[in-house]
């Protein structure tokens, strides 16, 4: 029996008709053969500064079942939705690093970007987590222990940051102390991946509070937040049999990044997998295959996310209009999400060429 990675899989999504009750419509939010999300695709192309935007959306998509409140849409917690999916995107992009260079046409643009520090407090953002993930409805009796130790991080801090109110001091307490007692003492011992997980701990000192902060934005996501000063501890981290081996320390360091990010990119689509109902399908040729039971749209796009990263591709930022998009398998260095944007953008360093001159 396969897992259905050969159809388009379609979300139960919710559209208003005139006064009528909500009517339950099919959209499709992944589809195999072109390995892309349309619908992922328009959620993060949504301007929260014009109403027009968001409902050009909803009409299109329909209305975020888990994101209604008594007046109806809620706009900050789509705001908070988009801001984590950009978080996971920033590792999903790391964890597939492979294909992603091998498809850039500016190989060495790329390379400048690979900041140390930036992947950390990409990876960081994201194990803050998000209580947009509340918004998955998991199953009752759904339980993380330490061989998803992320899962089980996470389920724990969010049960304690609805403890401590917006007081930042108090959710910075409860991260430090929980975070050292699974990662960085002897809870690293019964998680997975243990060597990578020693290798980040080490990264800096996660017992001094002063080095770090978190603070909560406007989109009411978490922000952890390093030091100017403080630099990655790298010496201890490489000092391992595997790392002395090889000779090129900067590509120990990516290559560790890498691995790491798809350590967090596994348990990551674990918890979206899990949040989803499934049925068994048969084939046209008798085979049997898994397939989603219906999700509603917060559903649909993490398990976007997920079929993202099993698929090997990846979001790019256009270099014009600056959304996100995916890269068409026919065309895998586009830098641009459309001909459209491909030919401003070429307009526009013309124009920029000939002030120069």
């Amino acid at each position: 029996m396969q897992i259905g990675l050969t159809n388009e899989y379609r979300a139960k999504l919710w559209r208003e008709v005139g006064a009528n009750d909500p009517v339950e419509e099919n959209k499709i939010y992944w589809d195999y053969k072109s390995r892309r999300s349309e619908l992922l695709e328009e959620f993060l192309k949504i301007d929260y500064s014009t109403e027009e935007s968001i409902m050009r959306f909803l009409i299109m998509y329909g209305f975020p079942e888990p994101l209604l409140d008594e007046t109806g849409v809620n706009t900050p917690a789509m705001r908070e939705l988009t801001e984590f999916i950009k978080r996971v995107i920033a590792v999903l992009n790391r964890a597939n690093k492979k294909v992603y260079t091998q498809n850039l046409s500016q190989t060495k643009k790329e390379n400048q970007t690979d900041d140390d520090r930036t992947i950390f407090l990409d990876i960081m953002n994201l194990l803050t987590g998000s209580c947009i993930l509340e918004c998955l409805e998991m199953p009752e009796d759904t339980n993380y222990e330490m061989d998803t130790p992320i899962l089980f991080f996470l389920m724990e801090l969010l049960m304690r940051w609805h403890r401590c109110g917006n007081s930042e001091e108090r959710i910075k307490q409860e991260f430090k102390e929980l975070f050292v007692r699974f990662f960085c003492e002897d809870g690293i011992k019964n998680v997975g991946k243990e060597s990578m997980w020693i290798q980040f701990s080490k990264l800096i000192d996660w017992k001094d509070m002063s080095l770090y902060k978190i603070i909560r934005d406007r989109n009411g996501c978490m922000n952890f937040v390093l030091r100017e000063d403080v630099k990655l501890n790298f010496s201890t981290t490489l000092a391992g049999k595997r790392w002395r081996e090889k000779e090129n320390t900067r590509e120990l360091i990516r290559e560790f990044w890498k691995d790491f990010s798809k350590h967090i990119m596994e348990e990551y689509c674990t918890f979206f997998w899990d949040s989803v109902s499934w049925r068994v399908k048969f084939r046209k040729n008798g085979e049997m295959e898994l397939v989603p039971d219906g999700a509603n749209m917060v559903q649909a796009l993490m398990l976007a996310l997920a079929y993202t990263y099993d698929s090997k591709t990846y979001l790019r930022v256009c270099e014009n209009c600056k959304q996100f998009f995916y890269p068409a398998a026919t065309h895998p260095n586009s830098i641009c999400c459309s001909s459209r944007c491909a030919d401003r953008r070429r307009k526009r360093i013309d124009r920029q060429r000939k002030k120069i001159r």
